[in-house]
């Protein structure tokens, strides 16, 4: 996505909504507001034929772009994932996936064409796992899964050449920014360091976590931080350029099921960020800050500037016996 895409109104650029009965067997994250309910849309099941053009292995290798395009007839005209009409012709592919996963699917080069994403567990809208009007990223179970790209109803039923991109990767923080081989180590105690950096090119390790609905698609920088006992820091990320909107991800370590402990994005392109993190426990510890970007800058546009300032935790102020005493006097 270009940088001029990136703050464009935020209901055009992604949305996703959450089929409530099966929220808990699917996660899946977008950055953005949904697309306006349709007033007029009144929801009816349709089992269909969905006959894939493709059948895609889903491993945290895949990397595909696929140009096709939607034409024909529609089969179906909404889902119960959403609460707009999609009276277009429709594109399946069938998702195969064998072991637990976190799935990328976006639309590109669709011009003034308004076509969204549904992922459907079976040929039934009634089985609509996500929606999404660009992008989405989902953790997927074992299993098999069709992926649509439909046509919004409005102004006219919208067809039309698509370009769709697939990627996965493990959930989770991968265990290579963990294990040290590109983490640039950081020690915090009372003291500041300053590193420049550039995120274009960067392999894109993290997308989404639990802690925030960012998708962010830029590669990322990682920061082993060890932070003395009783200290805490701040990370400011400036000399951004213009087409740049970073984003800054904090870990407490690596593994599939990890959470992150804080997250900074202020969604706006050409401006820093910033984030702070106490160790208020006995022993130091080790944080794995991230510098990433809510799309790939291009060549020249990924420049940074990080400072890493640390410090002792400010105390808790004490008062005397005696000054307690006379509060209840």
């Amino acid at each position: 996505m270009p940088p001029a895409f990136n703050r464009m109104p935020r209901w055009l650029i992604t949305t996703l909504v959450l089929a409530s009965s099966l929220t808990a067997a699917l996660q899946g994250r977008a950055a953005d507001m949904p697309k306006p309910a349709d007033p007029g849309f009144v929801y009816l099941r349709s089992v269909f034929d969905c006959t894939p053009r493709q059948t895609i292995q889903v491993t945290p290798a895949l990397a595909a772009t696929i140009a096709d395009s939607t034409f024909g007839s529609s089969s179906v005209d909404g889902y119960a994932c959403s609460q707009w009409s999609e009276t277009g012709p429709e594109a399946f592919y069938e998702l195969t996936v064998t072991g637990e996963v976190e799935l990328f699917a976006g639309l590109r080069d669709l011009g003034d064409r308004d076509l969204d994403l549904f992922l459907l567990k079976t040929c039934d809208s009634d089985s609509c796992l996500l929606a999404a009007n660009i992008e989405f990223t989902a953790v997927l179970q074992p299993g098999t899964y069709t992926l649509v790209v439909d046509g919004y109803a409005k102004p006219t039923p919208q067809a039309g050449p698509f370009t769709l991109e697939l990627s996965a990767r493990e959930t989770g923080l991968p265990a290579e920014i963990c294990s040290g081989a590109g983490t640039t180590p950081v020690p915090c105690q009372v003291e500041t360091s300053t590193f420049e950096g550039d995120l274009a090119g960067l392999p894109d390790l993290v997308r989404t976590n639990d802690c925030s609905l960012v998708l962010a698609t830029g590669g990322e920088q990682w920061y082993a931080v060890t932070v003395a006992s009783y200290h805490e820091f701040t990370a400011t990320v400036s000399n951004v350029p213009v087409g740049l909107d970073p984003v800054l991800w904090l870990f407490p370590g690596c593994g599939p099921d990890i959470q992150c402990l804080d997250m900074a994005d202020d969604k706006t392109a050409g401006q820093g960020e910033a984030l702070t993190w106490s160790n208020a426990s006995f022993i130091d510890t080790v944080v794995y800050l991230g510098v990433d970007a809510a799309v790939p800058p291009a060549t020249g546009q990924g420049a940074y500037t990080l400072e890493i300032r640390c410090q002792a935790m400010v105390p808790n102020a004490r008062s005397s016996f005696g000054t307690l005493k006379a509060l209840y006097r």
